[in-house]
């Protein structure tokens, strides 16, 4: 993942416009993903789209090549411009981008939780109604385990973390009581 940029923001802005004119957010989603794995699956094949030593005309000749038939139009498009543009190393953060404006589009929300042991459905289903009354969006979970928590769970919501582990409520009493000694 690169830099947050401004004009990675531009590029998934102005392909979210296009693919929900065209209705088809989840087909572009799933080429960017499909290219991303690409790249990624063969250090070779990103160093060869993001250097600036290959001819721009060859490389969107290569690019075209490759990815004709098997992405659409709006995904094709947008790596020929970012060749163009010589922009090509943000692609991460244009599908990071489009990711969120997606989730903006689709007024959902992504919580994070950590416990100490597998979540039980009960407790899954009131995080997620809680979240989504609070916020009147679309709960997305992910879930991860982290025994050291001892009990409880850390829930993040975008910037906010709400720390309701064990661990760390032992941690502020014993802050306490050393406090308290003194």
């Amino acid at each position: 993942m690169n830099r947050s940029e401004p004009a990675a923001r531009c590029y998934a802005e102005a392909l979210i416009l296009l693919a929900r004119e065209r209705n088809r957010l989840a087909p572009v989603l799933d080429d960017l993903r499909g290219v991303m794995a690409v790249f990624h699956g063969d250090r070779r094949i990103w160093s060869l789209f993001t250097s600036p030593r290959i001819d721009r005309v060859d490389k969107e000749a290569l690019i075209r090549k490759a990815f004709t038939g098997r992405v659409g139009e709006e995904v094709l498009g947008l790596l020929v411009v970012m060749i163009r543009k010589s922009r090509e190393p943000l692609y991460d953060n244009v599908v990071d981008q489009f990711l969120r404006y997606k989730d903006l589009a689709e007024k959902r929300i992504h919580v994070y939780v950590t416990t100490a042991r597998e979540i039980d459905d009960a407790s899954r289903e009131a995080v997620k109604g809680a979240i989504a009354a609070a916020s009147g969006k679309t709960v997305e979970m992910h879930e991860s385990t982290d025994a050291s928590l001892i009990g409880g769970m850390v829930v993040r919501v975008g910037d906010v973390l709400v720390d309701g582990s064990l661990r760390t409520r032992l941690k502020r009493l014993g802050s306490r009581l050393v406090g308290d000694s003194r």
